[in-house]
This record gives C-alpha cells, sequence and structure tokens, in this order.
C-alpha cells in the first residue's frame, strides 16, 4: 500500500491577466500604486489536504485493487475516473475514508474537490498486477512402468 498525502495548496487567480498559479509555501505579489483598487485583481482558491492509499491486484486477470483517500479537515467531494477519463464514482461530502474497490491493473484518476474550499486537486494513479501465470498439464497416463 503506498500513501502521499497532499498540503493544503492554494491556487492564486489573476483575474486581470488570467494567470493561474499553484503555490504551496511562500508568495510574493506586485501591485502598482496605480492599480484600481475598487476591483478585485486576484482570486485564491484552497483545496482540502488528503491521503492517497493504493492496493494493486493480487492477481493478473481479477481485479481486485483497491484505493482509497482519507480526507483530512472538513469533507470533499471525490471523483474516481478511469484512463479513458470514464467516471468510475463519485461520493459527495466525504469525511473520514472514500473508497473504490474491484480495480484491474490501470491507470486511474482522482479528483478531490473540497465543500469547505475552492478548488479541486486532481491525481493520477496507478494499479499493478503480478502478469498472468500459465499452467500446461501433462498427461502421463500413456506412460507405463517397466520392471
Amino acid at each position: 500500500m503506498g500513501g502521499r498525502t497532499r498540503p493544503h495548496t492554494i491556487t492564486l487567480e489573476d483575474l486581470e491577466t488570467g494567470a493561474v498559479a499553484a503555490r504551496r509555501t511562500e508568495y510574493s505579489f506586485m501591485l502598482n500604486a496605480n492599480d484600481d483598487h475598487t476591483i478585485a485583481r486576484f482570486m485564491l482558491h484552497g483545496t482540502v489536504p488528503y491521503t492517497l492509499n493504493t492496493n494493486d491486484a493480487l492477481c493478473g486477470s481479477t481485479p481486485n485493487g483497491s484505493a482509497a483517500v482519507e480526507i483530512g479537515g472538513g469533507s470533499a467531494d471525490v471523483t474516481w475516473m478511469d484512463a479513458a477519463g470514464t467516471v468510475l464514482l463519485t461520493q459527495n461530502n466525504v469525511s473520514g475514508e472514500a473508497t473504490l474497490d474491484g480495480l484491474g491493473a490501470g491507470e486511474y484518476t482522482v479528483n478531490v474537490s473540497g465543500n469547505n474550499a475552492c478548488g479541486a486537486l486532481v491525481q493520477n494513479f496507478f494499479i499493478e498486477a503480478p502478469p498472468a501465470i500459465e499452467v500446461a498439464a501433462v498427461s502421463t497416463s500413456h506412460l507405463r512402468q517397466r520392471c
């Protein structure tokens, strides 16, 4: 099982230029003293932190892998998608853990959007599976023992 914690992520959107930048620690802004202070220039989008844990499939031909998102500090909507972008499951207003079972080997995406924040975190992940084992049977009924 692998786990990665996503910190609170703040995205800064410049409403004048349309530029969007994700920041995790330090911020610096340059404002002109002649800017019009009556019109909003920036919008901050914040997201909910979460931990993603995955369990690989145990058999190459059996889709029994899983993924779980542990939501920290609030609640969020969680959407699970396959590599083609097809929505597999949507779980709304999750506080605690959201799980998706029955995953075969492949690439998947989880989208976590906070109800108490504006914005979303999107993360791709992989479910691995061992290769299928081929078994060949040999008949011994035609062999006779000589004495």
